[in-house]
């Protein structure tokens, strides 16, 4: 399941939207869309829906979605499983005098344990996230 983000459309979005209008705007003939600007695109669709991403840039969603599976066919997959995209954790705000431990196990064994001695978990969620993928 694909997490879609609230904060549609996020700055990454926008900055493919842009590649896609500048290119619209300076092509001298009709043509094919460059692949660059599919991967971009098709990269989006990670966080967010292809009709989302489609619609943003103006693109076909099912010429969108027949894309990102000639690309997915053409990448060689690390492992079968896909990678996180959500993680639910429980309110930190009920640590014990201010200290609080996360233990993490992933499918091939591997763990680790995080112990907060505050309340500061800013870079928790980029932590968690290098951990599971």
């Amino acid at each position: 399941m694909k997490t879609v983000s609230l904060d549609f459309p996020t700055p990454a979005a926008l900055e493919v939207q842009a590649r896609f209008e500048h290119w619209r705007n300076t092509r001298t003939k009709r043509g094919k869309i460059p692949e660059e600007l599919w991967s971009a695109a098709a990269e989006l669709t990670n966080f967010h829906s292809i009709n989302q991403i489609a619609r943003l840039m103006r693109l076909n969603a099912s010429d969108l979605s027949k894309k990102i599976s000639s690309i997915s066919r053409s990448v060689v997959k690390m492992n079968d499983e896909s990678p996180v995209s959500f993680i639910e954790l429980p309110k930190i705000s009920n640590c014990n005098a201010g200290s609080c431990e996360i233990d993490l196990k992933r499918s091939d064994g591997s763990e680790m344990q995080i112990r907060l001695s505050s309340k500061n978990t800013a870079d928790l969620p980029a932590l968690i996230q290098a951990f599971v993928n």
